[in-house]
């Protein structure tokens, strides 16, 4: 249902970033990781910080700390 808003294949970071918020709030951490990843591919999304961010506690939720502190 979340991935409705936009095919796999189209880069739109702002959907992807507000699919992983709802993925995190729903302790789905790895694919909340995945959706803040494929936001960051969006170039034209201005929440770089926020991204990065939001990706590395995703991350760290699911005990990957090594990714998550390059994040």
């Amino acid at each position: 249902m979340l991935g409705a808003a936009k095919t796999p294949d189209e880069i739109m970071g702002e959907a992807d970033h507000l699919r992983g918020n709802a993925l995190m709030h729903l302790g789905m951490y790895a694919e909340a990781a995945e959706a803040y990843a494929a936001a960051l591919n969006d170039g034209t999304y201005g929440k770089r910080g926020a991204l990065l961010t939001n990706r590395g506690k995703a991350l760290a939720a699911v005990g990957d700390y090594t990714t998550a502190a390059q994040a």
